[in-house]
């Protein structure tokens, strides 16, 4: 008997473009997740320039695809933006701080953590009326939260502060020099003296002079 034909095998079918790129993002939001936990391991060890690092390596590896969970990666670009921030505040470099609240501001307007952030990295810039404007739209979101209130509270003093040091050098610039309100200023006195015609001796008027 002759052997019966084995049945042909079928190829297994290549994947789709749009499968590779989501086992593409799953492992880049992985990694991105290990990051960010020991960024948050070493921020709270004290160590935030190392977290600073961290959290910008673990920014670099979120890759968002069209076709893909963008809501995941989304939510932990905002995650690490904040974490960011908080670091950079932490090492005293509120330029990048601000520069994190502002990506986490585009992702969720409604961040109230980004606001409060980004009143903070305004206060250490000395910016305080744009502090103030942050933090009044932090309240709105969270107006029971402490933290919230206390420095809305002191970037409305530095904000009048700064208000009131302008309206001082805008006086001091319109009075003039100092020195010529001074009790040793130099007094200007002018002389009226009458002018005659040298033929006749006629007044012909007066000129002043000062001494």
């Amino acid at each position: 008997m002759e052997p019966e034909p084995e049945p042909q095998k079928l190829a297994a079918p290549a994947p789709s473009p749009e499968a590779g790129s989501n086992e593409a993002e799953a492992g880049s939001l992985q990694a991105a997740e290990a990051r960010k936990a020991q960024g948050t391991v070493l921020f709270r060890a004290g160590d935030y320039a190392a977290a600073a690092a961290e959290y910008e390596a673990a920014l670099s590896l979120v890759v968002v695809h069209p076709d893909g969970d963008a809501e995941a990666s989304e939510q932990l670009l905002l995650s690490l933006r904040l974490n960011g921030a908080a670091a950079c505040l932490k090492t005293d470099t509120p330029t990048e701080a601000l520069a994190h609240c502002e990506a986490a501001l585009a992702l969720d307007a409604s961040s109230s953590k980004a606001l409060y952030r980004k009143g903070q990295a305004l206060l250490a810039l000395g910016q305080p009326a744009p502090a103030r404007a942050a933090l009044k739209e932090a309240y709105k979101l969270v107006p029971k939260d402490k933290q919230v209130v206390a420095l809305l509270r002191s970037a409305d003093t530095a904000a009048k502060r700064a208000k009131e040091e302008q309206r001082n050098r805008m006086s001091r610039a319109l009075v003039g020099p100092q020195w010529l309100s001074q009790p040793d200023r130099i007094d200007i006195c002018l002389t009226k003296t009458p002018l005659t015609c040298g033929v006749l001796g006629w007044p012909i008027g007066q000129y002043y002079h000062c001494h």
